[in-house]
């Protein structure tokens, strides 16, 4: 095609080369005037002067020869000015008539062209424009303007091409053939192509074949077998690549015609795209491109991620709008899974469909890394996703399905072992705007397992601002569905359980990191659950009389005897009344308001853990710690805390305040190896917990946060002037809130602590360590010895090891209880329930 204009140029100049044949036909014979050389020059330069004009540069043509039929022009190069462009052709061969050209007669004649060679390292849409500028500067008419010579055929041979596009697309064509014919369909072949986007992305076609019928502006590109390698890189060049092609294809879709960003010029005002193809003759203003019986490969490296055979593309491009973009992609001959399709259906408005169908997930999951995969050998997963223009103002409108079947999860975050046994499903719709960083929903409901919780509202995020509005729903369910609905390792010890009853709830909370004051959080819960039968080895029932606590500690799992009729046990009428109200305002102010969570420190926490970019506050009540050391291991995974919010429901649910205050003062750790409030008080001050001082009572109930580190404190041997400073601030905020006395108050504020020496005996009973091996039963025995023979030796119960301590710490050492046997896990849905 690029010898058509070629073609022309001779044809418009050949007047006056006739008009000289002319008069030297009539001074010599006919066949000398054909071979003389100064004819022969004019020729050439008048080529290359035509040529020069055409390609707003440079041109050069190593010879010409003229015969009776016509002229043969070779080797003519020529070199655009703009842009780093070269164009060879071997052979232009032009058969004319000298005689009609003689009398001026209009005849047709046919361009034959030869090894075409064509090399763009600048972008070619540069060199276009500046040739169409030239051209259109040119002034028309002038000698030779009318030479009667039209071209009706240009016959292209052995044409190979090398050019880029923009700053990112690179084409090389091999062994191209084309025939340009007046009033007919014009048809160009090729061999072989290849594209190369960035670095990173190679595409190869087999044959090729491009029509364009007798005078309409569309053409058809048909390519049959194309290979194509992606290599998904997501660091470097190939990052900031990515980008810019998604930018690019954005800015088609929502900017319609624009030149994209990557391009270096500018269309003249006033000219349409398809003008930059009418400059080389063309007249091309839309085309439909079909690639079939492909194969895509994307590797990361050296490392294959995923094969897509067969694959195929349909584009339909109008003057530069994408009106419908395809593609299909199959697995090994199974047929088409996935779907991607674009269509255009009028100027500034297109509807993107993603449809991907029983996908295996192994495929999927080496595009999505960042999920801790596990057991996905059988998972499949599907999509259903429609993506338009929501507005004039860059949003997008988003809905669809995703479902993942048969997959698991291992995260240390999530569970000490790996979750399986899922089944996901998403649907609804969003509004998207990137410009703001915005999202909002007016409903996406979240399916697990067949348990189904919605969301809605919107997230904001722009520079270091981040606001959330969100409601959660919990829709009414059997509450013993969502225990069987989940994996043992989520449901932990609740799977030993069974539930009558409905559950349901709404939870809002709006936060703006710009106002963390006005935060709000809402939980209403409609709770008509009941424990049937808990069935739990670990159920309260073992805690109306001795049983065995093990407490997993850094040197190992600590075993000890507790519970109602144990040495070491202290009913709750025996201990001092300043040790419970100390303990209460430490830990959890409104225990006796509240049924097992308390929401405005819940608030309080997400206030202050987003305020500080970090986790650095929990909100846990006495009986989510009591649930937490009772019942559960001692590790920080989100299924364990799901399963303290169940296991916090239940003892609220079976056991009154007054009993979980008394169990929790019992188990729970004041030092290494001092677990219960009676081995406390006996060894820090060799008293009973029923005579403990306020201030004495107080030092207590600091401890329980951090219990191994601040048992520096008592290592060093007395309380420091800060520390008496500190506990007597909190005596006033007790006095304050009505849990001390003035008299009280007034003690505390004067009395100095005193610990009891290392060398003096403990009056009293301390932990009462066991071996691992004992059960609740043994446990129980060996009380009844005890109390009918005396005390039995054992451990003294404490360690007195040298233990780093900060007294000023306010970190937290968690020692949870294991369970006497081996837990079950969580249940995912009921930990939804605040």
């Amino acid at each position: 095609m690029v010898g058509c204009g070629y073609a022309m140029a001779v044809s418009r100049r050949l007047k006056i080369t006739l008009v000289i044949v002319v008069l030297l036909a009539a001074a010599v014979a006919a066949g000398v005037a054909l071979g003389f050389p100064a004819l022969r020059e004019r020729v050439r330069t008048s080529i290359e002067r035509r040529c020069g004009a055409i390609v707003a540069g440079a041109c050069h043509v190593d010879r010409v020869e003229l015969a009776r039929d016509g002229l043969i022009a070779t080797r003519i190069r020529a070199t655009p000015t703009v842009g780093a462009a070269e164009l060879s052709v071997d052979q232009v061969a032009v058969s004319l008539s000298w005689w009609r050209a003689l009398r001026r007669a209009t005849q047709g004649v046919t361009a034959r062209v030869r090894g075409v060679h064509v090399r763009s390292d600048g972008p070619v849409e540069d060199v276009v424009a500046a040739i169409r500028r030239a051209r259109e500067s040119q002034p028309r008419g002038g000698p030779g303007s009318r030479s009667g010579v039209r071209v009706d055929r240009v016959v292209i041979e052995d044409a190979t091409a090398d050019v880029r596009f923009g700053l990112l697309f690179r084409v090389q064509l091999e062994q191209g053939h084309a025939e340009w014919r007046r009033d007919a369909a014009s048809r160009a072949t090729w061999r072989q192509a290849t594209f190369r986007t960035g670095p990173f992305t190679t595409a190869r076609t087999g044959a090729c074949t491009l029509e364009q019928g007798a005078n309409t502006p569309r053409a058809e590109l048909t390519c049959e077998g194309f290979a194509s390698r992606v290599d998904i890189d997501t660091a470097g060049d190939s990052a900031t690549t990515v980008r810019s092609i998604v930018r690019a294809l954005f800015g088609a879709l929502v900017g319609g015609g624009r030149r994209a960003s990557g391009s270096r010029s500018e269309s003249t005002p006033g000219t349409s795209d398809s003008a930059s193809v009418d400059a080389l003759g063309l007249s091309l203003q839309s085309i439909r491109i079909v690639a079939r019986h492909g194969h895509v490969v994307f590797t990361h490296g050296d490392r294959t991620i995923v094969e897509l055979t067969p694959a195929s593309f349909e584009l339909d491009v109008t003057q530069r709008h994408v009106r419908v973009a395809q593609a299909r992609f199959g697995r090994q001959g199974a047929g088409p899974a996935i779907l991607l399709d674009l269509r255009r259906p009028t100027e500034g408005s297109w509807q993107l469909d993603l449809t991907a169908e029983q996908v295996p997930l192994p495929e999927v999951a080496r595009w999505v890394p960042v999920v801790p995969w596990h057991a996905i050998d059988t998972g499949r997963a599907s999509v259903h996703m429609r993506a338009e223009p929501a507005g004039s103002d860059g949003m997008l409108s988003v809905d669809g399905e995703l479902s993942v079947e048969h997959f698991g999860l291992a995260h240390r975050g999530l569970a000490h072992d790996p979750i399986d046994g899922l089944d996901i499903n998403v649907r609804g719709s969003a509004l998207l705007d990137p410009a703001r960083g915005h999202v909002a929903t007016e409903g996406v409901n979240f399916t697990l397992n067949g348990i189904t919780l919605g969301v809605a509202g919107w997230a904001e995020r722009r520079g270091d601002r981040t606001a959330v509005d969100v409601a959660l729903r919990v829709p009414t369910l059997s509450c013993d569905a969502i225990r069987r609905a989940l994996p043992a390792v989520v449901t932990g010890p609740v799977g030993q359980m069974t539930f009558t009853g409905t559950l349901g709830a709404d939870v809002h909370l709006a936060l703006d990191t710009t106002h963390l004051d006005a935060t709000e959080l809402d939980v209403r819960v409609q709770d008509l659950c009941a424990v049937a039968h808990d069935g739990m080895t670990n159920s309260v029932r073992r805690f109306s009389g001795p049983f065995v606590q093990r407490v997993q500690e850094p040197a190992g799992v600590r075993t000890f005897v507790t519970g109602p009729g144990s040495a070491a046990w202290v009913a709750l009428p025996d201990v001092s009344p300043h040790v419970v109200n100390a303990v209460l305002t430490r830990e959890d102010g409104r225990f006796y308001r509240h049924h097992g969570f308390n929401i405005p420190e819940i608030r309080g926490a997400i206030v202050r853990n987003v305020g500080a970019r970090r986790f650095v506050y929990g909100a846990s009540t006495i009986t989510m710690q009591l649930a937490k050391n009772v019942f559960l291991q001692r590790e920080k995974t989100l299924v364990r805390k799901l399963q303290e919010v169940v296991l916090t429901w239940y003892l609220e649910r079976t056991m009154d305040k007054d009993s979980i205050v008394e169990l929790y003062l019992n188990v729970v750790e004041f030092g290494p190896g001092i677990y219960g409030i009676g081995p406390a008080a006996r060894f820090f001050f060799n008293r009973e917990p029923r005579d403990l001082t306020p201030l004495q009572s107080i030092y207590l109930a600091t401890l329980l946060p951090n219990p191994v580190t601040r048992f520096g404190t008592y290592q060093r041997g007395r309380v420091s002037d800060d520390m008496h400073t500190r506990l007597r601030a909190i005596a006033r905020g007790m006095a304050a809130a009505g849990r001390l006395s003035a008299a009280d108050l007034a003690t505390a504020q004067t009395e100095v602590l005193a610990f009891r020496p290392p060398s003096t005996h403990v009056a009293g009973a301390l932990t009462q360590n066991v071996d691992p091996a004992t059960t609740d039963t043994t446990a129980a025995a060996m009380q009844s010895v005890r109390s009918e023979y005396g005390e039995v030796a054992n451990d003294d119960g404490h360690a007195t090891g040298d233990a780093p301590i900060d007294g000023d710490s306010d970190e937290t050492a968690e020692h949870a209880v294991q369970p006497t046997t081996p837990e079950a896990p969580i249940n995912l849905r009921v930990g939804g329930r605040i």
